[in-house]
């Protein structure tokens, strides 16, 4: 979260909304002095929701009688009566459920929808596909200091205010709110990561939960915007898959005719305005058009090809169902993936009108290696035997800064003096559609592809020299050959960089990881990750493996995710990682695995489970082991100092000490000026203290030597480990290996690269 210069109200009914507050030069506003009082009574109570839509109808209408306003979708606000927790269960199926996990959250207070449109569904929650825009009320409490003077402000008698100049700053009246103030723009720090913000507050987050769920519940929204209500002010903020930003704050009350600007440019909102991708178009749809992307359809203005060709002539594809994954959040990459074929009378290179397709969308880092280049290359370096195992690509798309076929309000807001810290862009990537390693038919074209997968991302590590490092159920795929056969196929190369077998330390401040949280690597699991390797990858695979012979049923049947595997992916870091330790050496999970495993995948328990597990015992046992001579090491390092330090202390007592004590200074000391023997002869005060410290430290071990003699070392229950052993980072010494993985499974270690 970085706080920038702050837009102004008319920058962002204009830039993000849209408006043109020219239309509003010759019209005029009275607020309504019993609506007001109406809300007043309710302004931190039951029935805000209500009094705010009436004030917001009032002012919609009032306006329209003077001035024609663009009406796109016949927007209305509609509030919600009783605004208490529900649950949201998405009901999703698919391998990456886990992002979806049941939550407790409020009802949005009021939300704009098309009017006639079904805001509920049968069990009463929101229908996010349905919804335009939500808004967020401050809960229940006494009303913000800032804000007490409400009351006198309407026992005044007021007039009109005629609306002009809106197009100019505000002009300050020495009582306005929130004037002057900045926006707080939410920024990511990692490639993955949400935004953490310890400066919004609960009610505030509730408006960010209410932007990810109209981000991720369709996949056709681009950016989405809301408006929360804190007593008598109001303020209007803007997400992307950048960031999230915060107006400064309008007093309704006190300023009606910024209040009618706003009102009138909400309710003018087109499409593209109010966020919908406008890539995404429905030709004739008798409902609510964004409620699905099915039957739309997407156009490419412009692609690229995999002989690097660049093509100008726009391209249609059919959307024929709705999104096939959506990646939850609100910053990030925000993954959207949709089923496509060649609209009819379409032509393009490569893409066959018969077909099945996918577009995935994507908004990857600006700095990242662009996926589709990526992919290319790889495909080239593996040679023809391994390129079947890697994804065929056939068009890919991006928008960036420099080619605006559609832009991001963000853009054109004044006031952000500098940018977020991740910039991202607009990827979209056209390639067959594949199966998911749950699609099996049978155990044995299960463990076929599993072994290709293996095989080829140790041939892309090789010869491409590229380490994928996002390694997960949902890029497991595979496709069939014209005899029906399945093969493997090692897809989404967007979090994956250039393999480095001898990486330097990384001293940066912040790395950022990458992966999918049930299926990283362990030693990823920390606040500063070290470096990602090749073993990280192998040990994903593990994961997968675990995930998979919980939870797959083949056949494309999945249950849902059971509650060791929940453990893996929710809490800190740290939590997480005891999840997974507990996994290894726990014997009741060696009892739960056998009672949850399904029948389809058990025999995999002693072929594969069982000889994976041993070895990746061996590794933790290698890496606890290496950690523990590094522990010894930074410890006697720290005691001998500490010792040094206290012969220091003792020395420079004894050189301060009178000539009368000469004769019995060094009594009960060793010729070190160590303290030796029991309290009575270490003596009183501070330096009897230090000695008697340290005498009780090297009693205690029961070495029978001094600190001195022992050279400071600290017995640790390791002394049996050499005080020296290299130590291999990329295989922790040999104990995670393709080779030894290939084994364990049962396959030959070989790995012909022709």
């Amino acid at each position: 979260m970085s706080d920038l210069q702050g837009i102004s109200i008319q920058d962002f009914v204009q830039h993000i909304w849209g408006f043109n507050s020219a239309l509003l030069q010759s019209c005029s506003y009275t607020a309504s002095r019993v609506l007001e009082k109406d809300y007043a009574r309710c302004v931190s109570g039951p029935g805000r929701s209500k009094a705010f839509c009436d004030l917001v109808e009032d002012a919609h209408n009032q306006v329209s009688r003077h001035v024609k306003l663009p009406r796109h979708h016949n927007l209305k606000l509609v509030p919600i009566i009783g605004s208490t927790p529900i649950y949201s269960d998405y009901d999703s199926q698919d391998s990456d459920s886990y992002q979806r996990s049941a939550s407790s959250y409020q009802r949005p207070d009021a939300i704009v929808i098309g009017e006639g449109v079904q805001h509920y569904d049968s069990n009463g929650r929101p229908l996010f596909k349905n919804i335009a825009l939500c808004v967020a009320f401050k809960k229940d409490g006494a009303l913000s200091e800032e804000h007490q003077e409400e009351d006198r402000i309407l026992s005044d008698q007021r007039s009109s205010e005629p609306m002009v100049n809106l197009g100019t700053k505000r002009k300050s009246d020495g009582r306005t709110t929130g004037q002057n103030k900045r926006a707080k723009v939410m920024t990511q720090r990692s490639d993955e990561s949400q935004a953490t913000e310890k400066e919004l507050t609960w009610d505030e987050w509730q408006l960010v939960g209410h932007a990810m769920r109209s981000l991720s519940d369709v996949g056709n929204r681009r950016f989405v915007t809301g408006i929360f209500v804190k007593d008598f002010s109001m303020t209007l903020w803007y997400f992307d898959r950048i960031s999230a930003i915060k107006s400064e704050e309008l007093c309704f009350l006190r300023e009606p005719s910024l209040f009618a600007l706003v009102v009138a440019a909400l309710f003018s909102c087109d499409a593209e305005h109010l966020g919908y991708e406008p890539l995404l178009q429905h030709a004739d749809c008798a409902d609510w058009p964004f409620s699905s992307v099915k039957d739309s359809v997407l156009t490419f203005p412009f692609y690229s090809t995999s002989d690097s060709q660049e093509i100008k002539t726009p391209v249609d594809f059919n959307v024929v169902d709705n999104a096939l994954y959506i990646q939850h959040g609100v910053v990030g990459r925000g993954t959207v993936v949709l089923p496509v074929r060649l609209s009819p009378g379409a032509q393009c290179k490569d893409v066959k009108a018969n077909r099945n397709y996918v577009a995935k969308f994507s908004w990857p880092l600006s700095s990242r290696d662009e996926e589709d280049k990526v992919i290319w290359q790889i495909r080239k370096s593996v040679g023809q035997k391994w390129q079947r195992y890697v994804p065929d690509l056939k068009l890919s798309m991006t928008i960036n800064d420099a080619n605006k076929v559609v832009f991001l309000p963000r853009e054109y807001l004044k006031g952000l003096n500098s940018p977020p810290s991740e910039l991202r862009v607009l990827r979209i990537l056209v390639s067959p559609r594949y199966e998911h390693l749950r699609d099996a038919r049978s155990l044995a074209e299960f463990q076929k592809v599993f072994v290709h997968l293996v095989r080829v991302h140790r041939v892309v590590y090789v010869k491409a020299g590229v380490l994928h490092r996002d390694l997960s159920t949902g890029n497991l795929m595979f496709n069939r050959d014209k005899r029906d056969n399945a093969y493997g196929i090692l897809n989404d190369w967007d979090l994956c960089e250039e393999a480095d077998t001898n990486p330097k330390a990384d001293t940066a401040p912040f790395r950022q990881r990458a992966g999918t949280l049930p299926f990283m690597a362990m030693d990823l699991l920390c606040e500063n990750p070290p470096v990602h390797r090749y073993r990280h990858d192998l040990e994903s695979f593990f994961w997968i493996l675990i995930w998979a012979v919980f939870h797959f049923e083949l056949n494309g049947k999945e249950r849902p995710s059971n509650d060791l595997v929940n453990s893996w992916m929710t809490g800190s870091w740290h939590s997480m990682l005891s999840a997974k330790r507990t996994f290894f050496w726990e014997e009741e999970v060696a009892h739960y695995l056998l009672e949850e495993m399904t029948p389809a995948l058990r025999p995999l328990l002693g072929i594969w489970i069982a000889p994976l597990l041993k070895m990746f015992m061996k590794y933790r046992s290698a890496c606890s082991a290496h950690n523990a001579r590094q522990f010894k090491k930074i410890m006697d390092a720290a005691r001998l100092n500490e010792v040094n330090e206290v012969v220091r202390w003792d020395r420079e007592y004894c050189d301060d000490s009178s000539d009368d004590e000469d004769d019995n200074r060094m009594e009960g000391k060793n010729v070190e000026g160590k303290a030796v023997g029991d309290d009575d002869i270490a003596g009183d005060g501070l330096d009897g203290k230090i000695e008697n410290e340290v005498t009780s430290r090297t009693d205690t071990e029961g070495s029978g030597k001094t600190e001195s003699e022992d050279n400071g070392k600290v017995d640790d229950g390791h002394d049996d480990l050499p005080d020296e052993e290299p130590w291999n980072e990329e295989t922790a010494n040999d104990t995670v290996t393709f080779e030894k993985f290939m084994i364990a499974i049962g396959q030959s270690p070989e790995l012909p690269l022709d």
